[in-house]
């Protein structure tokens, strides 16, 4: 089984276009790739593969393990983490790397 990890996101628009995508986990973490949604949504939905979220603690300078990653149904679809009715369900709530790169 393959472990992943996502870190942000490129949202022009406002709308997520892509996802930094690590492999690995916390103590093996590589540098991350710049993944379309479409390509992401399908390595969340490959039952080999463990896929979570990582946030910045700034107050520690490292990453912590957030939630586990799920993808949604349906030809527009989108991840989430677990279901709680806040806006961490559309993975909004992580890195905004928009600034850093635009293709």
């Amino acid at each position: 089984m393959a472990e992943y990890r996502i870190s942000g996101v490129w949202k022009p628009g406002n709308e997520i276009t892509h996802y930094a995508v690590h492999e690995g986990t916390l103590n093996t973490l590589k540098r991350s790739t710049r993944m379309s949604k479409a390509d992401t949504i399908q390595l969340v939905r490959n039952s080999g593969n463990s896929v979570k979220t990582i946030l910045w603690d700034y107050t520690n300078a490292k990453w912590k393990l957030g939630q586990k990653v799920h993808a949604t149904t349906g030809i527009n679809g989108y991840l989430h983490t677990d279901p709680n009715s806040t806006v961490t369900d559309n993975l909004q709530h992580l890195i905004d790397y928009d600034w850093l790169l635009r293709w």
